[in-house]
């Protein structure tokens, strides 16, 4: 099943993960998931997160590459999609980063939490808080 998510509200101390179909699971990330790392794509951030969305080797695909954002933002590229070195590349989103962390650290928070999240959306649930 296709689905997409972002880290919306937090409402101590819980943080709202927000479904495409508007369902959300709240999560107390401090007390279980405290190395969780949110996706970098802030103008505070150091380097931007962005996914291979297109190459011409497909193993690349989702793969997550950082940028220096002042090279983001000399470039004039720092809100939207951008070729370099043949490879198109697309701001990365939240899931997007999970995703990635998963299937390069099953262990990783991240990637504990997008196991779960994968686990629970076979389900049908209204709020479930993690």
């Amino acid at each position: 099943m296709k689905y997409e998510y972002e880290l919306g509200k937090f409402t101590l101390p819980y943080f709202h993960f927000i479904f495409s179909d508007n369902k959300y699971i709240k999560v107390n990330l401090v007390k279980y998931f405290p190395n969780y790392r949110l996706v970098r794509n802030s103008v505070s951030d150091e380097y931007w997160d962005y996914t291979i969305i297109k190459a011409n080797d497909s193993s690349l695909i989702n793969t997550i590459k950082a940028f220096k954002y002042t090279y983001l933002k000399i470039k004039g590229l720092q809100y939207m999609e951008f070729s370099c070195d043949d490879l198109l590349y697309r701001k990365s989103s939240q899931l997007e980063y999970d995703r990635h962390q998963y299937e390069s650290d099953k262990e990783s928070d991240n990637g504990k939490l997008y196991h779960e999240f994968r686990k629970l959306r076979s389900e049908n649930f209204r709020e479930t808080i993690l």
